[in-house]
């Protein structure tokens, strides 16, 4: 089947899976009924194998320790049946969150057997011999647990695109096999680059993902990994149906409420990113308790991921107080944890990304202080207290941050140019400032594929160039640079903000009450405390 065909697929598949439900993370076995996973094995063993097919069910649905503990009840039962190994083994390759951890998964291989050739002897038959082998491929033998012990190591050896191809090579040999399908698609995901030279390898994988969810509407994975394959601000539309749909179900794993808000986000549906990833953040922390796990031994996507997507939202919707209180939960959680560095890297980055939207002087001291005192490290953190402290009049942070910017990825590029127009705006150098940021908002427009999720650097460069053409007099081309940041960034509420105001200045009064609409509608429960709030009240009153 051709990609074209398979895209033709799309609609019917999206449609189709209106029937797709989750339950709750905990208990695990509450899980699998609603969702559909057919995996032929050769186990005659019932309890084996309803322990491996709720395994698979809980590996799509991204649930890794819970499907290990189903795949090893499925051994326990049937202590001779390979797949119950391989699928254990599997859980400890996570593409879609760059995780893999040889050593644990050798553990399971070599329990199923020492070499290659005993593992296959364990599989019956040619198709369970293929899935065995293809754990060689993942897991190459003479390696387990020593060389490539990440995944930034085993991708740039060329061992997990390896692996993809042994899942297509399985896929092509069984085409009725949904599951072959459904393990290509997802070992697809982050395969390749969001650039316009591997794009249409995406819309493949997104197309394998469709194709899964024609044939089987309630499959666990498939909706995933149609989402994850377009979630960019070009493709985000194609994502909103199946989006919808885990909404409406209403699901209570972790994952599954916040997997809706990567569409939430290109979208700029703000209450729904909110309030989804907050619940989602709830549920994860009752599961952590429930496995008596540490917060510091869970990985950031289980923490700081779940908690700055829902405080973004909130900064959209103007709602300042829950967005402070994300960050009084992560502090909370730091004094709890004993100044964990996994934690103090969320309690930094929400600070970050508040001070950024509300410049707040007593969050920029406490940001000042965990970067500068407690030494957290990243780039992003500096460039926010540096570009925050500027707007403050501490023009000096920007000096030293701008210096010391490493500037070798587009995003660090970007920050730099703002951080040096903040800088030459503070010594009126308008023009040079407005260059700056011109290059780049070019850059970030260049690279349109790579947005997801909040952005990245904090503040976006069109809408710093367009709110500096507004006050050098020149509205209408800061209108234009705030309608072109809204291709990357819909419905950010700066950006809206920022294109009423410049549509007024240019003697445009039908869009700037557009804008300025739209922009009361996101802020119908927004805080008081919201700067233009009255402005943007009365200007859609008249």
């Amino acid at each position: 089947m051709t990609t074209n065909t398979r895209f033709q697929l799309t609609v019917a598949a999206l449609v189709a899976a209106g029937t797709l439900g989750l339950r709750a993370q905990a208990p695990a076995r509450s899980v699998a009924s609603p969702w559909s996973v057919e995996f032929q094995t050769s186990t005659t063993n019932a309890s084996a194998k309803e322990h491996f097919v709720q395994g698979v069910t809980l590996m799509h649905l991204f649930m890794y320790q819970d499907a290990a503990r189903e795949f090893q009840a499925a051994q326990k039962a049937d202590p001779v049946f390979a797949m119950a190994y391989w699928g254990e083994a599997l859980t400890y390759y996570r593409p879609i969150w760059r995780e893999y951890e040889p050593g644990p998964a050798a553990e399971a291989v070599q329990r199923l057997g020492a070499t290659p050739a005993a593992r296959a002897a364990k599989a019956p038959t040619a198709r369970e011999k293929a899935y065995v082998a293809a754990l060689d491929v993942l897991y190459p033998s003479g390696e387990l647990g020593s060389r490539l012990r990440n995944y930034p190591q085993a991708n740039q050896s060329g061992q997990l695109r390896r692996y993809a191809e042994a899942m297509e090579a399985i896929a092509t040999a069984y085409p009725n096999d949904d599951e072959a399908l459904a393990l290509w698609a997802v070992s697809r995901v982050v395969q390749f680059e969001r650039t316009d030279a591997e794009m249409p390898e995406r819309m493949k994988t997104a197309a394998l993902a469709a194709e899964v969810l024609r044939r089987r509407p309630n499959h666990p994975g498939a909706p995933r990994y149609f989402i994850q394959s377009v979630d960019d601000p070009v493709h985000a539309d194609l994502g909103a149906t199946v989006s919808r749909l885990y909404i409406e179900k209403n699901p209570d794993g972790p994952e599954a409420r916040h997997l809706p808000t990567h569409m939430s986000t290109q979208l700029g549906l703000w209450k729904e990113m909110a309030d989804l990833n907050w619940q989602a953040f709830e549920l994860s922390m009752t599961w952590t308790k429930q496995n008596g796990f540490k917060l510091q031994d869970l990985n950031n996507h289980d923490y700081g991921h779940l908690l700055t997507y829902a405080q973004y939202g909130y900064l959209q919707l103007g709602q300042y107080g829950k967005a402070r209180a994300m960050i009084d939960r992560a502090r909370k959680d730091y004094e709890a944890s004993g100044h964990a560095p996994e934690i103090a890297s969320t309690l930094a980055g929400t600070i970050a990304q508040y001070v950024v939207e509300v410049r707040d002087a007593q969050q920029i001291a406490a940001l000042r202080q965990l970067v500068d005192e407690a030494r957290v490290p990243g780039a992003n953190l500096r460039y926010a207290l540096a570009l925050a402290s500027a707007a403050v009049g501490d023009v000096a942070r920007a000096v030293q941050e701008a210096a010391a910017l490493d500037t070798r990825t587009a995003s660090a590029r970007i920050m730099r140019a703002e951080l040096e127009a903040a800088v030459a705006t503070a010594g009126g150098e308008r023009e040079r400032a407005l260059e700056l940021l011109k290059g780049a908002a070019a850059v970030d427009l260049a690279q349109i594929y790579t947005h997801f999720g909040p952005p990245s650097p904090y503040k976006p460069p069109h809408e710093m160039y367009g709110e500096s053409l507004l006050a050098a007099g020149r509205p209408v081309e800061a209108l234009t640079a705030f309608q072109d940041g809204m291709r990357i960034y819909r419905r950010r509420t700066g950006l809206l903000l920022g294109a009423s105001r410049a549509a007024a200045a240019a003697n445009q009064p039908a869009l700037a009450q557009k804008y300025a609409a739209e922009l009361r509608e996101i802020w119908h429960d927004a805080d008081g405390e919201v700067p233009a709030l009255a402005e943007v009240r009365r200007s859609t009153a008249q």
